[in-house]
């Protein structure tokens, strides 16, 4: 059972591998680093966390999210510049926009501890 373990652990190792060697392929950076090596304990994770938070689709994704808060914001103080008529509406989406902003900082920090999170 722990062979088999081991085996399924390097295979998921060298998907992960490809996967960011793939990515990295297509769309060179001089900030991209590789993904950590495998952890334990806390830090178990945080191999995938990284290859997934680096794909393409969750960077769309967050650029998304900060595009979107941008345009909720202008709305605002578009229709309602003092945030009086509408309280609760603003109240709903600046929860939604923190709450967000929050996971994805957190899965950025587990996913880049600590030197590679600080010069992203």
């Amino acid at each position: 059972a722990s062979a088999a373990k081991k085996d399924k652990s390097a295979a998921e190792d060298e998907e992960l591998t490809a996967s960011a060697a793939s990515s990295s392929k297509k769309r060179p950076s001089k900030a991209e680093a590789p993904p950590p090596p495998e952890g334990k304990g806390i830090w178990k994770y945080q191999r995938r966390a990284a290859v997934f938070y680096g794909d393409v689709k969750i960077q769309v994704g967050v650029a998304g999210l900060i595009s979107g808060n941008f345009v909720c914001n202008i709305i605002e103080k578009w229709i309602d510049p003092k945030g009086t008529e509408y309280e609760i509406v603003w109240m709903v989406f600046e929860t939604f926009w923190n709450v967000m902003f929050t996971f994805e900082l957190g899965l950025n920090m587990y996913a880049n501890w600590l030197w590679p999170f600080w010069k992203s």
